[in-house]
Protein backbone atom coordinates (compact mmCIF):
# COMPACT_ATOMS: atom_id res chain seq x y z
CA UNK A 1 0.00 0.00 0.00
CA UNK A 2 1.20 3.47 -1.54
CA UNK A 3 1.17 5.94 1.62
CA UNK A 4 -0.86 8.91 1.33
CA UNK A 5 -0.75 12.47 1.96
CA UNK A 6 -2.66 12.92 5.24
CA UNK A 7 -5.58 15.37 4.41
CA UNK A 8 -8.29 16.16 6.93
CA UNK A 9 -11.52 14.81 6.06
CA UNK A 10 -13.98 17.57 6.59
CA UNK A 11 -17.33 16.42 9.26
CA UNK A 12 -19.69 16.32 6.23
CA UNK A 13 -17.02 13.68 4.96
CA UNK A 14 -16.87 11.77 8.08
CA UNK A 15 -20.72 12.01 8.24
CA UNK A 16 -20.78 10.69 4.66
CA UNK A 17 -17.77 8.00 4.64
CA UNK A 18 -19.77 6.63 8.13
CA UNK A 19 -23.20 6.83 6.42
CA UNK A 20 -21.29 4.47 3.55
CA UNK A 21 -20.13 2.28 6.10
CA UNK A 22 -23.29 1.28 7.33
CA UNK A 23 -24.92 0.84 3.85
CA UNK A 24 -21.59 -1.76 3.60
CA UNK A 25 -22.48 -3.23 7.22
CA UNK A 26 -26.39 -3.69 6.29
CA UNK A 27 -26.49 -4.62 2.20
CA UNK A 28 -22.95 -6.02 1.48
CA UNK A 29 -22.89 -9.29 0.12
CA UNK A 30 -20.10 -11.64 -1.74
CA UNK A 31 -17.47 -13.67 -0.58
CA UNK A 32 -15.48 -11.34 1.79
CA UNK A 33 -18.46 -9.35 2.77
CA UNK A 34 -18.12 -10.27 5.89
CA UNK A 35 -14.60 -9.03 6.76
CA UNK A 36 -16.07 -5.71 5.30
CA UNK A 37 -18.52 -5.26 7.50
CA UNK A 38 -15.86 -5.94 9.76
CA UNK A 39 -13.83 -3.45 9.08
CA UNK A 40 -16.67 -1.16 8.17
CA UNK A 41 -17.75 -1.43 11.82
CA UNK A 42 -14.61 -0.83 13.25
CA UNK A 43 -14.01 2.53 11.43
CA UNK A 44 -16.05 4.60 14.15
CA UNK A 45 -13.95 2.89 16.64
CA UNK A 46 -10.68 3.85 14.73
CA UNK A 47 -11.73 7.96 14.13
CA UNK A 48 -12.66 8.13 17.55
CA UNK A 49 -8.97 6.34 18.56
CA UNK A 50 -6.64 8.11 15.51
CA UNK A 51 -8.51 10.76 13.89
CA UNK A 52 -8.43 10.75 10.15
CA UNK A 53 -5.91 8.73 9.94
CA UNK A 54 -8.38 5.80 11.08
CA UNK A 55 -10.19 6.03 8.82
CA UNK A 56 -7.89 6.74 5.70
CA UNK A 57 -6.74 3.11 6.76
CA UNK A 58 -10.32 1.46 7.63
CA UNK A 59 -11.54 2.60 4.03
CA UNK A 60 -9.32 0.55 1.81
CA UNK A 61 -9.51 -2.86 3.77
CA UNK A 62 -13.28 -2.06 3.53
CA UNK A 63 -12.77 -1.73 -0.13
CA UNK A 64 -10.54 -4.49 -0.69
CA UNK A 65 -13.05 -6.92 0.64
CA UNK A 66 -16.20 -5.96 -1.84
CA UNK A 67 -14.95 -7.01 -4.78
CA UNK A 68 -17.78 -9.60 -4.54
CA UNK A 69 -20.93 -7.17 -4.05
CA UNK A 70 -22.95 -6.40 -7.21
CA UNK A 71 -25.61 -4.67 -7.93
CA UNK A 72 -26.52 -0.80 -8.67
CA UNK A 73 -26.13 0.00 -4.59
CA UNK A 74 -22.99 -2.26 -4.55
CA UNK A 75 -21.49 0.33 -7.63
CA UNK A 76 -22.44 3.66 -5.93
CA UNK A 77 -21.27 2.73 -2.63
CA UNK A 78 -18.19 1.51 -4.26
CA UNK A 79 -17.45 4.44 -6.31
CA UNK A 80 -18.16 6.76 -3.13
CA UNK A 81 -15.43 5.10 -0.90
CA UNK A 82 -13.22 5.09 -3.72
CA UNK A 83 -13.70 9.14 -2.94
CA UNK A 84 -12.48 9.13 -0.03
CA UNK A 85 -9.25 6.36 0.04
CA UNK A 86 -6.36 8.56 -0.09
CA UNK A 87 -4.27 5.11 -0.64
CA UNK A 88 -4.52 5.02 -4.52
CA UNK A 89 -1.70 4.96 -7.17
Amino acid sequence: MQEGILMNYTREQVDRIFELMATVIAHASGEYAEYAKTYAASSIEAYVVYGDEGLEHQIPYVLSNLEGWRGDLAKATIAELKTFNRFTN
